[in-house]
């Protein structure tokens, strides 16, 4: 594990207290306290010490032993990203103080408060605005429960009411989308690009798809659908990065997301 290979020494974790304290040095947490805690985060990210935000972590850190100064930095600088998450859920019912609250108490006032889990991978601020994601469409998929679909995936979401509720998604995080989208459709094979422009763009059946191909429908279905659930697994892959969130956090707000593939898909391959 590269985390072990290079091990912060007294030298190296002075190194990286001191600028984190030089990026806040109005915060004051205790320095053995936090040195175990980066450790931890080191080991955990599989990281070197120079490839985690070693300040953002400080804070993060800091916010989560109630450092009064500390809080202050997050309330000003960090969490104002719910606000701009909040104004792109117009119909959730809830006041943004409301949210703000109920962030407040998972994020920093819990007994284990979960920012905590923050890993220092990514920008606090895009942590906190995946938690505020998280949060609203939670509350967006309790109003639309009573429309359940089984339909599949990106049958959902070319042929999907433009009144759907999982605009919501498209909404708060369309410019990630876009992009994870684009680098997925990258790092697909040539084949599996004209599949899918064949199927979603034309609009071709299977029948026509394998006339193409010269194989079996069948064949031609399944090619599809392996190339489709390549290009939905890296999106996938590729959000869960940009908006540093874990599988068991992600799995609502990517199942969502990937149902606002359809049109995007539709202009990326045109």
């Amino acid at each position: 594990m590269r985390g072990s290979e290079t091990p912060p020494g007294p030298p190296a974790l002075a190194a990286v207290i001191a600028k984190a304290r030089a990026e806040y040095p109005d915060v004051a947490v205790s320095d053995d306290v936090f040195a175990s805690h980066f450790a931890g985060m080191l080991s955990k990210a599989d990281a070197l010490p120079g490839e985690l935000r070693v300040a953002e972590l400080y804070l993060a850190f800091a916010c989560a032993q109630r450092d009064r100064a500390a809080l202050a930095h997050f309330e000003q600088e960090v969490f104002i990203e719910v606000d701009a998450v909040f104004r792109r859920f117009p119909r959730t019912g809830l006041a943004l103080d409301d949210v703000k609250q109920r962030l407040r108490e998972k994020l920093l006032l819990r007994p284990e408060p979960d920012i905590l889990g923050y890993a220092g991978r990514g920008p606090l601020r895009g942590w906190v605005r995946a938690a505020a994601l998280h949060m609203l469409l939670n509350v967006a998929e309790r109003e639309t429960r009573e429309v359940p679909t089984d339909s599949p995936l990106f049958e959902v979401a070319i042929g999907a009411d433009p009144g759907a509720e999982l605009v919501y998604l498209k909404l708060a995080c369309r410019e990630e989308l876009e992009a994870a989208i684009a680098c997925a459709l990258r790092l697909l094979s040539d084949r599996d690009r004209a599949l899918l422009r064949h199927a979603f763009v034309d609009g071709r059946n299977v029948d026509e798809v394998g006339a193409v191909y010269g194989v079996h429908r069948a064949t031609a279905a399944r090619w599809v659908a392996s190339a489709r659930q390549r290009l939905v697994e890296a999106t996938r892959q590729d959000l869960m990065q940009r908006l540093q969130i874990s599988d068991v956090e992600a799995h609502s707000i990517i199942c969502a997301a990937m149902s606002g593939v359809g049109s995007l898909l539709l202009r990326r391959l045109a």
